[in-house]
């Protein structure tokens, strides 16, 4: 902590604002879990302990919220949520059929704009 969150004065040592008077004591012990909790879910992730590593920066963003923990979290869980690949060949084409079979659902030819080549072109 730098600074007092009640007078905004800058933190020196010691449990208590110098300029206020308000106790920082329990606020400095949050942040050090926070420290403390972050440098574990590295380890974690370090040691390809994902679901560890998710559960712990679940408690590290429920103490303060920080954009890049919350996409490491995110990033746990995708990794957590992702199926399994598949296991023959037999699935493995199945599964480029049935994809290959989206996309042309997805985007059929018909509904893309024209080209210029296309409005150029001489009417039949």
């Amino acid at each position: 902590m730098e600074r007092c969150p009640n007078c905004n004065a800058r933190y020196r040592a010691g449990e208590s604002c110098r300029r206020c008077g308000m106790e920082l004591q329990q606020l400095l012990s949050i942040e050090m879990a926070v420290q403390q909790l972050t440098h574990q879910a590295f380890s974690q992730l370090s040691r390809r302990e994902v679901s560890n590593a998710a559960d712990t920066l679940s408690k590290r963003l429920t103490l303060r919220y920080d954009p890049f923990i919350a996409v490491v979290f995110d990033f746990c869980n995708s990794i957590l949520q992702k199926p399994n690949p598949p296991q023959t060949e037999q699935q493995v084409g199945a599964d480029r059929e049935s994809l290959s079979n989206r996309r042309r659902e997805s985007f059929p030819v018909a509904s893309l704009p024209p080209t210029l080549s296309d409005r150029d072109s001489p009417s039949a």
